[in-house]
C-alpha cells in the first residue's frame, strides 16, 4: 500500500509519501488527528515532499501549538467572557447562561473551537473571539438605545453561535456531518431549548425570545435563517 498524506503545523503544510504500508498503520491513521514522522525532506516534481519512513499517531495535548490560534490571548477572552456571563441579572438568562457554560466538559470545547472554516476567526479560539466581539457590539447598541433589554441581548449574543462546537470539526475546522445536514442555527437553538427544558419556571415569553434569537440571528432566510428576525 501506497500512502499519501498533507501534514501540516501552524507554519505550514507538505505533502508526504510512504511506500510499502502495512495496512494497520494506514487504518490508524485519522485526517486532523496528531502524527509523529520521521522522514527525509526531498523533491518530487519541482516541490518539496516528506520521503517518510516511519508515521504513527500521537497525541495533540495542546491544539494551538499547530493549528492557527486566537489573536487575543486566551487568558485574557476567559476572563471577559466570564465577566459578561456575570453581568446578566435576570435570573432565568443567568440559569441559562451557567446551565449551558458551566458545563466544564462543554466549555472548553467551546473556548477552542473555531467559528469558520475560512472566511472569519478559522483558529483555535476563533469561536470564543468572533463571540466577544458580538457581544460588544451589542453592548454598544444597549448603551445608545436604553429601551433595549441589556440581559436578553447580551445572553442572546453569548449564545448565538454555540452549534459551532459541533458543527465545525476542531482540527481540521471542516464542517461535520451535523454542521452539513443541520446547520449551527439549528443545532444551538436545540442546545438552548433542551437546557431550557431543564430549568423548573423558566419564563415562557423568554424562552420563544432566545430560542428565536438563535435561529434568526442570520437576518435572511438566504443567509440560512430558518426564520427571519421578529
Amino acid at each position: 500500500t501506497m500512502l499519501r498524506v498533507v501534514l501540516a503545523d501552524r507554519s505550514g503544510a507538505i505533502p508526504g509519501v510512504q511506500f510499502d504500508v502495512p495496512n494497520y498503520v494506514v487504518e490508524s491513521l485519522k485526517a486532523g488527528d496528531g502524527v509523529e514522522v520521521t522522514g527525509r525532506v526531498g523533491e518530487y516534481r519541482d516541490e518539496l515532499q516528506v520521503n517518510i519512513e516511519r508515521i504513527l499517531p500521537a497525541e495533540l495535548e495542546d491544539l494551538s501549538v499547530f493549528l492557527p490560534a486566537a489573536r487575543r490571548p486566551m487568558r485574557e477572552m476567559l476572563a471577559e467572557f466570564d465577566a459578561l456571563r456575570a453581568s446578566i441579572q435576570q435570573p432565568d438568562l443567568a440559569r441559562l447562561l451557567e446551565a449551558i457554560f458551566g458545563d466544564g466538559t462543554f466549555y472548553q470545547a467551546f473556548t477552542q473551537a473555531p467559528a469558520a472554516k475560512l472566511y472569519h476567526h478559522a483558529c483555535v479560539g476563533g469561536l470564543l473571539e468572533h463571540t466577544l466581539c458580538v457581544t460588544r457590539l451589542v453592548e454598544t447598541a444597549c448603551s445608545l438605545y436604553p429601551e433595549l433589554q441589556r440581559d436578553l441581548a447580551v445572553t442572546v449574543a453569548l449564545l448565538h453561535d454555540l452549534g459551532k462546537v459541533r458543527a465545525y470539526d476542531p482540527r481540521s475546522f471542516d464542517l461535520t456531518q451535523e454542521g452539513v445536514i443541520w446547520s449551527h442555527l439549528y443545532i444551538g437553538a436545540s442546545q438552548v431549548e433542551h437546557a431550557i427544558a431543564q430549568l423548573a419556571g423558566f419564563d415562557a415569553e423568554l424562552r420563544l425570545r432566545v430560542v428565536h434569537a438563535v435561529l434568526a440571528h442570520h437576518g435572511k432566510l438566504e443567509y440560512g435563517s430558518p426564520v427571519v428576525p421578529m
